[in-house]
């Protein structure tokens, strides 16, 4: 291939090939830089015993480099347009395969490695799909708007502390890769991204992380309400959630983003202990 797949020239003369144009409703902005690609993919961290799941390779300037591993790789993206391309422009990977489909109908259980520039309008839901999936991934890579980011690292006391930060700092350690300017896309967006990085821990029980999911998320539904209120719409009433609390050795008039990570843990574990009791 004469030009890398991450440039302006490439995507601008495969898009008038192909006929075609970003479509918006499917959040499609073509990375143009190859220094960028390449620092993405070699965050991954890929060996040949890796099973490597790409979301919405698009014209493929991650794939480029994720085919050059003696990974197993599967990109997997929702455009038939691209997926016709992608199939001709990879045809001599013999371990490389190209689905196309929905990743939030998709099954992510085949796969220890994920890696995407996520669309704007299903960031939330693939970070929170990745998570559910959390105790049989090693790592996974995401590239997301800026404003995405705090989101999942925010700490107790940070205005954006929630169920996804929570439930990040429990399954593993999430660092920076790196910042990305708009510039590098075409089209270009109205603001800058960051790609990121989980290695996930590999002692994570999917039992309790399912549990400790459901928990921290209902505890969220109305963060203005007290602790207290919310537990006792969880367990059935205020007088059960009392005791529990009373257990916790927790404040019950504090609010759910008052409470940090050991909390939820705690909490989950002593509900599935009585659970577990009867």
């Amino acid at each position: 291939m004469s030009k890398a797949i991450a440039s302006k020239e490439f995507v601008v003369k495969k898009m008038v090939e192909l006929g075609a144009h970003p479509l918006k409703k499917w959040g499609q902005n073509f990375l143009i830089d190859e220094t960028v690609s390449k620092d993405i993919v070699f965050a991954l961290k890929i060996e040949p015993k890796n099973r490597v799941l790409e979301i919405g390779p698009g014209l493929g300037a991650l794939s480029e480099h994720l085919a050059a591993s003696d990974a197993t790789i599967t990109l997997l993206d929702i455009d038939p347009l691209f997926c016709d391309h992608l199939k001709k422009t990879f045809s001599s990977s013999p371990k490389l395969e190209v689905v196309q489909g929905d990743v939030m109908k998709f099954d992510l259980n085949p796969y220890d490695k994920i890696i995407g520039n996520l669309p704007y309008y299903l960031t939330t839901p693939i970070l929170e799909k990745v998570l559910d999936h959390a105790s049989h991934l090693s790592t996974f890579i995401g590239m997301v708007q800026k404003e995405v980011f705090p989101r999942v690292i925010a700490k107790l006391g940070d205005e954006e502390y929630g169920p996804l930060s929570i439930l990040y700092s429990y399954v593993g350690q999430v660092s920076l890769v790196r910042k990305v300017s708009k510039v590098n896309f075409l089209p270009m967006p109205h603001v800058d991204s960051l790609v990121f990085k989980v290695d996930f821990r590999k002692d994570i029980n999917p039992v309790f992380l399912k549990k400790l999911t459901s928990v921290t998320k209902n505890l969220f539904l109305l963060r203005r309400k007290t602790i207290l209120n919310n537990l006792g719409g969880l367990v059935g009433g205020k007088e059960k959630a009392q005791v529990l609390m009373d257990k916790l050795k927790a404040e019950p008039q504090k609010r759910p983003e008052e409470l940090p990570l050991s909390f939820y843990v705690s909490l989950t574990e002593l509900l599935l202990l009585e659970k577990a009791l009867g």
